[in-house]
């Protein structure tokens, strides 16, 4: 009948209306945009800190020195990694191309290994 026809063509543009629905090649562009984070992994030297400002610069590829373009952060490899950080009091300070710099508020005497994460922001 024409009400069927008609509800069916109804259907039909609606269903195949891209503007409203997203589409399979959309999902696809959109996941491609969203990088997932990035860690590197990187040890702290007992001599690499500087005395005076009790700071150590390591190289993490791919750091961006615009810190509006990423977001940096640590994390520990293991227990022992994670109380060594915590009781120097270390936080990232600045970062440059290819580089983060690290603050202690005591200068560790051991070496820590750390994972520097690297995410993109938009």
């Amino acid at each position: 009948s024409d009400k069927v026809n008609n509800q069916t063509q109804t259907l039909t543009t609606h269903v195949n209306d891209t503007i409203i629905h997203v589409t399979a090649g959309d999902k696809t562009a959109w996941n491609a945009k969203a990088k997932k984070p990035t860690a590197v992994s990187v040890t702290l030297t007992a001599a690499g800190w500087d005395a005076s400002t009790k700071k150590q610069t390591v190289t993490v590829s791919g750091v961006l020195a615009d810190t509006s373009k990423q977001v940096i952060w640590v994390t520990q490899t293991a227990e022992a990694a994670i109380d060594a950080y915590l009781e120097a009091g270390i936080i990232p300070v600045a970062q440059a191309a290819n580089a983060v710099t690290l603050r202690a508020d005591t200068v560790p005497t051991a070496d820590i290994t750390v994972n520097i994460v690297v995410q993109e922001v938009q």
